[in-house]
């Protein structure tokens, strides 16, 4: 495998060592986002930073951008473009955030639930307060 900080990696050795399979990274290169090179015998030749760029087009995965926001992170985008995007990825974490926390509240209830039998309605009505408690907020300006 390549070693020095300016050499490029073949295809194979990027999957190796990224663990993201070939089919994927030519896949990313049509979307634009890896930028290969081609060496004299026509094939790809990544930088040396490609895996470092896989792992960031990861972790943008893991916290829930598509493909297409992803390339808005990595592209020439300004800084309000990729701001803005950013700012409608956490409105969709933070409502995700208070719906689990209603399930927990809901969840919570029903594990120290001390209702006598036959007050069903009494402990719905209960879990439906909890839930409706954790997923009432106001409008929070981002």
């Amino acid at each position: 495998m390549s070693s020095g900080p300016g050499d490029a990696w073949r295809i194979g050795e990027v999957a190796a060592a990224s663990g993201v399979p070939a089919t994927t990274l030519r896949y990313y290169d049509r979307l634009g986002l890896l930028r290969p090179g081609r060496g004299a015998d026509g094939r790809r030749r990544y930088p040396a930073d490609t895996v470092g760029r896989l792992h960031l087009i990861r972790l943008c995965q893991a916290l829930g951008c598509s493909l297409d926001e992803v390339a808005v992170v990595l592209g020439p985008a300004g800084a309000g473009e990729r701001a803005a995007m950013a700012r409608r990825k956490l409105a969709d974490a933070e409502a995700r955030i208070r719906e689990l926390q209603a399930v927990a509240a809901a969840l919570r209830h029903l594990a120290e639930c001390r209702h006598a039998p036959g007050s069903e309605r009494e402990c719905g009505e209960a879990v439906r307060a909890a839930m409706t408690a954790a997923t009432t907020t106001e409008s929070d300006p981002i």
